[in-house]
């Protein structure tokens, strides 16, 4: 498996800050093999929520996972 990870900011009206992270975007490349893919991107997206909460006290966030790639 392989993980890329973007966030969108909220605006923030100072130039140069950003705002607290609103959306992380997920995309991830699965083996082919892989019997049930919504099940797995529900344990990424899972995964990324607890995570954030946990390291960074950011609850609340919208997580997007892509299946970007399927490989052998």
């Amino acid at each position: 498996m392989s993980l890329r990870i973007s966030v969108d900011h909220a605006e923030h009206p100072e130039w140069g800050t950003r705002g607290l992270p609103e959306r992380v975007r997920c995309r991830v490349s699965l083996s082919a093999a892989s019997r049930d893919l919504r099940a797995l991107a529900d344990e990424v997206r899972a995964s990324v929520v607890s995570e954030c909460v946990r390291e960074l006290d950011l609850g609340g966030l919208t997580v997007d996972v892509h299946i970007e790639d399927l490989h052998d």
